[in-house]
């Protein structure tokens, strides 16, 4: 069984194929998981809407538009508000990042442009997060 899982919810299916690909290469075993939808994500979170055996994220990627929507929700709950949520966007205002931060993001980053850049990003997450030691 997999040690760890990540949920990743973004609508983009690049980003998805990359970041299942990095992980696979930095931080093995694990779950990745990939929702599109906020409302997909939630089901999964709350293990509703057919995902009831889904198994608790050890890391939550918000790349959603509304990232503020599902952490009002997801740390109001206190079985889940301590699952660390990187919400990993192309930008948001100064504004909006000080919002998700009080919502209880555990960081904001804007999606690295380069392959190696991910790659860099991805294994700083295992580090902070998954307590992988990566090179």
């Amino acid at each position: 069984m997999a040690q760890y899982s990540i949920l990743l919810a973004d609508r983009n299916r690049g980003n998805e194929i990359l970041l299942r690909t990095l992980f696979k290469e930095i931080a093995p075993p694990h779950e990745f998981h990939w929702v599109q939808q906020q409302e997909e994500a939630l089901d999964y979170l709350f293990q509703r809407g057919g995902q009831q055996e889904a198994r608790r994220p050890s890391l939550i990627i918000l790349g959603l538009s509304d990232p503020a929507a599902i952490l009002r929700i997801l740390k109001q709950d206190e079985e889940r508000r301590a699952i660390p949520v990187v919400v990993m966007t192309p930008g948001f205002s100064k504004a909006e990042v000080q919002e998700f931060y009080r919502l209880g993001a555990s960081a904001y980053v804007k999606m690295p442009t380069s392959y190696d850049g991910v790659a860099d990003l991805v294994a700083a997450m295992c580090r902070l997060w998954l307590n992988f030691a990566t090179a």
